[in-house]
């Protein structure tokens, strides 16, 4: 199934799984958000979730959580999510341990992308357009943190070389979905999203000039 299928393809090494007693509450956390490029990932996502950050600062993107320092880019950035977004946050970071670890293993294919071109890309394309085939969301019916970013990672990606054809419908159908609701919740004030991306190839269009006689 659907769960199989997301386990097809390894990326970074993934973090344990978070277990619900060990996280402190949003009220001990502490978000510094800096002007570096884990600071404008952070902005970009939380506002794809319409999320908002506040202003950045000086020093790098780090959240500080009952006197410890978290700096690695995906620790900062679930953290930050569960500070801002109050009672929603298990919807958004997974409701079950099974959902928590499948949003480690979403969040460090968001880092592996941007590092990624041409052929190997594809499999990577090919793996979340099968996933996407049976569930609406990476995790699921409904959408995450996984699917902010992993789509706010792949969106660039595809601006340079759209996908061609009709190929990876899911995959297409998903990325819709994500740019849609993402231009409906942008807060007010929050980072510019680019705007909706073609992502499909389209072929040149025939000329419609009459043939000479």
């Amino acid at each position: 199934g659907a769960a199989r299928a997301r386990r097809g393809l390894s990326f970074l090494p993934r973090d344990p799984p978070p277990r619900g007693r060990n996280i402190p509450p949003a009220s001990a956390m502490t978000l510094f958000l800096g002007s570096d490029d884990a600071g404008r990932r952070v902005g970009r996502v939380l506002a794809r979730l319409g999320l908002a950050a506040g202003a950045a600062g000086e020093g790098p993107t780090r959240v500080e959580v009952s006197g410890r320092t978290l700096e690695q880019p995906n620790s900062v950035l679930r953290e930050a999510v569960r500070s801002v977004s109050g009672p929603a946050a298990p919807t958004l970071l997974g409701r079950t341990t099974s959902e928590q670890a499948e949003l480690l293993h979403w969040l460090s294919l968001s880092l592996l992308l941007p590092t990624l071109s041409g052929p190997a890309l594809e499999p990577h394309l090919a793996h979340l357009d099968g996933v996407l085939t049976a569930s609406s969301f990476l995790l699921g019916p409904r959408e995450t943190l996984a699917d902010a970013a992993v789509s706010d990672a792949l969106l660039p990606l595809l601006a340079a070389s759209p996908l061609p054809g009709a190929s990876h419908p899911s995959l297409r159908r998903w990325l819709d979905q994500c740019q849609g609701s993402a231009a409906l919740r942008c807060p007010a004030g929050g980072p510019a999203l680019p705007p909706l991306l073609p992502l499909v190839a389209h072929p040149a269009l025939p000329s419609l000039a009459p043939r000479p006689a």
